[in-house]
């Protein structure tokens, strides 16, 4: 934020605000307020304020006045356009005050003779080389082929505003309301709720998936025992073989041994072959249904 211009009460300042321009005029205020604070510590609620959107949408001219010192304040219309970032406004040439993109500065020696330019013109140019033009507000009288030398000096030309009664109008500042901020749902809002709820969907999903394969065991007739190496035993059994939960029927653990009814008998044999290769003590039967008998050596 660059300090421009200090009228009585009353400062200029230029902040870049993004997205200005798309904001309606109390939003706009408030973002300017905002920036006040940010920048320069000023408390939104103690300020009156006006502002302008520069060239560019992101660039803002802000005029502001402390709220305690007047119930009213206003700024020549004028002074808030003159900020500008790509030209010079000279107010009064040949003498007068100037203000550029970054700074504001009287002009208290107009050159001699009077056809030459003022130093603080000059200053102000060749800090901003890309400036498009220099806008004489309230010229006097200055001869006739002035205004061409001074292009042909400094390479940019000098344009004398047009009069108009707009000139002399004013903008009054105003103070900054409060506004209950309500959520806005933007589309990629939207998209992070749609993940995050399918998210908790496939969790759903797979909890119920677990709990089904490991309910098999006790909806399929497990039978409930206070030995510990049974439920060890099955654990092995399911591990060696975990196409065997998927067979499996029923299951009853008794005289040391778990019997295991499967709901076909075409895979009893690689199930049982499987149990075997791993040190487990296996017994097929298949009439009148198919089962294992399964135990520890």
């Amino acid at each position: 934020m660059t300090t421009l211009l200090f009228p009585p009460d009353v400062a200029i300042v230029r902040t870049r605000i993004p997205g200005f321009a798309s904001l309606n005029a109390p939003d706009q205020r408030r973002a300017a307020a905002f920036a006040l604070q940010r920048d320069l510590g000023v408390d939104p609620a103690s300020v009156l304020l006006a502002t302008r959107a520069m060239t560019t949408s992101d660039d803002v001219s802000v005029a502001f006045a402390s709220a305690a010192k007047t119930a009213s304040a206003s700024v020549p219309t004028r002074l808030l356009q003159a900020v500008n970032v790509n030209q010079i406004s000279w107010f009064g040439a040949p003498a007068g005050f100037v203000i550029g993109p970054d700074g504001a500065a009287a002009i208290e020696h107009p050159g001699e003779p009077s056809h030459a330019l003022p130093a603080e013109i000059l200053s102000m140019l060749s800090a901003h080389s890309g400036t498009a033009q220099v806008t004489l507000i309230d010229a006097a009288d200055i001869p006739t082929g002035t205004l061409e030398l001074w292009h042909a000096a400094s390479g940019v030309p000098f344009v004398a505003a047009p009069a108009n009664d707009n000139d002399r109008s004013v903008t009054t500042l105003e103070p900054v309301t409060s506004a209950n901020v309500s959520p806005r749902h933007t589309s990629l809002d939207r998209a992070l709720l749609a993940a995050c709820v399918a998210s908790v969907i496939c969790v759903s999903v797979a909890v119920v998936a677990w709990a089904t394969n490991r309910g098999v065991l006790t909806s399929a007739g497990v039978a409930s025992t206070s030995r510990v190496d049974a439920g060890a035993l099955l654990s092995r059994i399911v591990t060696i073989s975990p196409e065997l939960r998927n067979s499996m029927k029923s299951a009853t653990y008794g005289g040391n041994a778990w019997v295991i009814a499967l709901s076909a008998p075409a895979g009893i044999e690689p199930f049982a072959a499987a149990l075997r290769n791993n040190g487990l003590v296996v017994q097929v039967v298949t009439e009148p249904e198919a089962r294992l008998r399964v135990s520890l050596p």
